[in-house]
C-alpha cells in the first residue's frame, strides 16, 4: 500500500510512503504492528523488506510521477546494519531511476542505537548518491537528542500521539512545540503523520510544518 504526503504549501500529494500489508486467506489482515514485530523476531525482516523493495520496482513500472516525487520506505535496523543494505537501497533507486524520485528512508530511533559509526558511513555514503534519511515516529523511541546533530538526516517525522494532543487552533501543546522549533533550528524537514482533523492541520501549518501525512487527506 502507499500512503500520500499531502504538501500544504502546493495543496497536492508530493510523495508517498510504502507501507507492508498482509492479509490472509481468509480476507482478514493481520496487524503490521504484530507481523513486523515477528518478522524483527524471527530474523525475517531483510528479506521481507527486499521483497518490498521489489514490489516497488514493480509498482513504478506502471507509475507517471513528476521529477522529486519524494517515495518513502521503511528501514528496520537489522537491515541497516545487514552486509546487503547498501546494495538494496541502491537497487531501489536505480529500479526507480527514471521517475527521478526524491527517495526516503525512514528509520525508527532504534535503528540509530547499536553501532553507531558504521550506520553513520552507510548513510553518508547514500545521503551522498541523493538518497534522503529520515527519522520515524519521533519522540517515542529512546533516541538522544544529540543524535539529530551526529546522523545525517534530512526528515524528522511527528509521531501521530503528538498529533493527537491538537485540540485547538490556539491552545498549546508544549512538547510537539518544541520538536517543530528544534526541526525548524536544525534545518530538518517535518512530516506530521496521523492528521485526522482540520484543527491539526491549521495547527501545524501555522507552525511551518509543510508535509501532512493522515486519514484527513488519505488513507493508505
Amino acid at each position: 500500500n502507499y500512503q500520500p504526503v499531502y504538501n500544504v504549501k502546493t495543496g497536492a500529494a508530493s510523495g508517498a510512503e510504502a507501507l507492508m500489508r498482509w492479509q490472509l486467506p481468509d480476507g482478514s489482515w493481520v496487524r503490521p504492528d504484530l507481523f513486523i514485530a515477528a518478522a524483527e523476531a524471527e530474523n525475517m525482516i531483510v528479506p521481507l523488506t527486499q521483497l518490498l523493495i521489489e514490489m516497488v520496482i514493480e509498482d513504478a513500472q506502471h507509475w507517471t510521477l513528476p521529477p522529486g516525487f519524494r517515495l518513502a520506505i521503511n528501514v528496520a535496523a537489522d537491515h541497516i546494519q545487514h552486509p546487503d543494505f547498501v546494495t538494496d537501497i541502491r537497487q531501489l533507486a536505480a529500479g526507480l531511476a527514471a521517475h527521478q524520485p526524491n527517495l526516503t528512508l525512514e528509520l525508527t530511533e532504534r535503528s540509530l542505537l547499536s553501532d553507531g559509526e558504521d550506520v553513520i558511513q552507510k548513510l553518508q555514503l547514500l545521503r551522498r548518491e541523493g538518497i534522503h534519511i529520515a527519522i520515524d515516529d519521533f519522540g517515542t523511541g529512546h533516541c538522544s537528542l544529540s543524535y539529530l546533530q551526529t546522523f545525517p538526516l534530512d526528515y524528522l517525522k511527528i509521531d501521530r500521539g503528538f498529533v493527537n494532543a491538537i485540540e485547538s487552533i490556539d491552545g498549546e501543546t508544549p512538547v510537539l512545540d518544541a520538536i517543530i522549533m528544534l526541526s525548524h533550528k536544525l534545518k530538518l524537514k517535518i512530516v506530521a503523520e496521523g492528521v485526522e482533523t482540520p484543527v491539526q492541520l491549521q495547527y501545524l501549518k501555522d507552525r511551518g510544518v509543510v508535509f501532512i501525512q493522515g486519514y484527513l487527506y488519505a488513507c493508505p
